[in-house]
This record gives structure tokens, C-alpha cells and sequence, in this order.
């Protein structure tokens, strides 16, 4: 949870500027400034994002990681529950 604060890009590592910018990420944490996140607080981030992340759907807002269609390097006959077809005996 608190990883995925930082990692702005969402490239699932913390660059320079994703540092730089991680004081900056957990002062929003704070939901009631007064300079301290308590555990109820990260709790309340972590509701509120799975609940985000919830209503977008599977692979957020433009499924990202869903491709529609065949990928453009399979093969006829190929892709999840296929096998390939057997080898004529020579």
C-alpha cells in the first residue's frame, strides 16, 4: 500500500524524483494535519484507494494491461486452452 503511494509512475520502482517527492506523498496520509499518520489513518488511505482501484475495473481506467484481440505474434491455433496440433508420423 504505502509503496504505491510513492511509485507515481507505476512503474513498481521508486526513481529520484519519486523519493524526492516521498514526504510529499505521505503528508497526504495525514487526514487530520496534525503532523502524525496513525495506523487508523493508513487504514482510511488504503479503504479509499482499494476503493478507487475497485470502481475502475479490472486493469484501472483503460485496462492497460488487457489487449483485445489475438497478440500479434501468435500463432494459428494458438493461445490459452490450445495445443498444438500433432505432427503427422513420417
Amino acid at each position: 500500500m504505502i509503496f504505491g503511494l510513492f511509485d507515481a509512475n507505476r512503474d513498481h520502482k521508486l526513481d529520484q524524483s519519486e523519493i524526492e517527492n516521498a514526504s510529499t506523498a505521505l503528508a497526504k496520509l495525514d487526514a487530520d494535519g496534525d503532523g502524525e499518520i496513525t495506523p487508523a489513518e493508513l487504514r482510511q488511505a488504503g479503504e479509499a484507494r482499494h476503493a478507487k482501484r475497485s470502481a475502475q475495473g479490472p486493469g484501472g481506467e483503460k485496462g492497460a494491461h488487457q489487449r483485445k484481440g489475438p497478440r500479434k505474434d501468435a500463432k494459428p491455433g494458438s493461445g490459452p486452452g490450445k495445443r498444438p496440433a500433432d505432427k503427422p508420423e513420417e
